[in-house]
Order: structure tokens, then C-alpha cells, then sequence
């Protein structure tokens, strides 16, 4: 993982599957607010298995957190736009889902 969280800098996730094949997302800071907002642009590299960043396939989409107090805790808005189809759409949904559930059970301890 790679992160450079400023205006301008960039950010580079990789996840290999237990298969082999890598997931890299990669995109650019356009907001850094602390502690309430945090603007990113979200893209797949081509070829993912690298260590540095490389080509991009499009559509560049943006993600948008925002992040509220409610007394004790927190409340997370999370906004993922402009998506090349309804299918990467509801599979974006999926994937977030999976991790906000998951990171809830390591909240929760």
C-alpha cells in the first residue's frame, strides 16, 4: 500500500486474490479535510501485480467519505460515482459492504 494523503497525492491499493490474480486500485486526493471529508478518484491498473503504479483503465470514478460526530461515535457517509455500468455499480456495493461489515466486527471489540 502506498499513500500520500494531501491534495494532489496519490494512493495505491493492491489485494491478491487466493488465486493469484491482483486487484490494484490506484487514484489521486482532491480533498483532505481532517477529521470530515476525504475526495479521491478510484481507478483499476491494468496490470495490477507491479510495485509501482501503471496503466490505468478507464472510467476514473470518485469517491467521496464523509465523516460526522454523533456524540460517541461517528457516522460514515460514503458516496462511489461514476461508474461505467450498473454491473460495476452493484459490484462496488458488494465490495463495500463486505468491508464495512468487516471492519464493524473489529470496530465493535
Amino acid at each position: 500500500m502506498k499513500v500520500d494523503a494531501r491534495v494532489g497525492g496519490k494512493y495505491r491499493l493492491q489485494v491478491q486474490k487466493d488465486d493469484g490474480e491482483f486487484f490494484t486500485t490506484v487514484g489521486t486526493y482532491r480533498e483532505v479535510k481532517p477529521p470530515e471529508r476525504l475526495v479521491f478518484t478510484w481507478a483499476f491498473e491494468k496490470d495490477g501485480s507491479g510495485d509501482e503504479f501503471g496503466e490505468v483503465e478507464p472510467p476514473e470514478m470518485l469517491v467521496t467519505l464523509e465523516f460526522r460526530e454523533r456524540g460517541k461515535q461517528t457516522e460514515l457517509i460514503l458516496t462511489h460515482e461514476k461508474f461505467a455500468s450498473i454491473e460495476s455499480r452493484d459490484r462496488h456495493e458488494e465490495g463495500w459492504t463486505r468491508c464495512f461489515n468487516e471492519l464493524g466486527k473489529f470496530v465493535g471489540k
